[in-house]
């Protein structure tokens, strides 16, 4: 069977001007999981990313640590991996509630706002006008996901994208409600790989949310989901 490993970014730059760009951390991140995969043997057929700058510098990342850094060429990109704008979303829910919004150095604070607004935008409760609705949203990964997993020739296959994007896969594939689709999403941690065998016939969720390459020795402080 070949296995499809859907790989979350490196840690992002959540409060900066620009989120779309990974910390120095973010970084570290992704050489790591590169040079676990390199140690377990793993070496991927083919890679594929969303458009997204942190999809691109973790996909680099990744191939550093692989020592495939030659590779970064034939990445394919598929924006349909691309992650739903949290930040617009954000400012729709609080717009319409007339909420406050909390300061970026209050993590909790900050994923209760974003759950909220993932719960009312899963519901259609929000009226602004968005990019996409939550169907598209859902239709969109699926596309994506049905595409990568044609590659069923391939042995390995990465997937580098985001948190939202790669619970909405595996709601397709596990059939989670839009609960535990943004209970998923709020638990991903930055360079987290879930795993899937398939082939033609069948899919099987192996792994969610593991972070193996920065679980050993002094590498927990690298945890991160933020």
């Amino acid at each position: 069977m070949s296995k499809l490993f859907l790989i979350r970014h490196g840690q992002a730059s959540l409060g900066k001007q620009n989120y779309d760009m990974l910390s120095k951390l973010g970084e570290k991140q992704s050489e790591l999981l590169g040079e676990h995969l390199k140690d377990m043997g793993v070496i991927p057929n083919l890679v594929i990313r969303g458009d997204m700058h942190r999809h691109f510098q973790t996909s680099a990342g990744i191939l550093e640590g692989l020592s495939m850094k030659e590779a970064l060429m034939n990445v394919r990109v598929d924006p349909r991996w691309d992650e739903f704008d949290f930040e617009t979303l954000i400012r729709a829910y609080l717009a319409e509630l007339k909420g406050d919004k909390p300061t970026l150095d209050n993590p909790k604070a900050f994923f209760s706002l974003l759950k909220n607004a993932l719960t009312a935008w899963s519901r259609d409760e929000i009226q602004s006008t968005l990019a996409e609705n939550w169907q598209d949203f859902s239709a969109r990964i699926n596309d994506a996901l049905l595409a990568a997993l044609q590659h069923h020739t391939h042995a390995n296959i990465f997937v580098v994208s985001s948190g939202g994007a790669i619970s909405m896969a595996l709601s397709h594939l596990l059939k989670f409600d839009a609960p535990s689709i943004i209970n998923l999403n709020l638990q991903s941690r930055n360079s987290g790989i879930s795993e899937i065998y398939f082939n033609e016939q069948q899919h099987y969720v192996t792994s969610f949310n593991g972070v193996p390459h920065l679980e050993r020795g002094n590498r927990k402080q690298l945890i991160t989901s933020a």
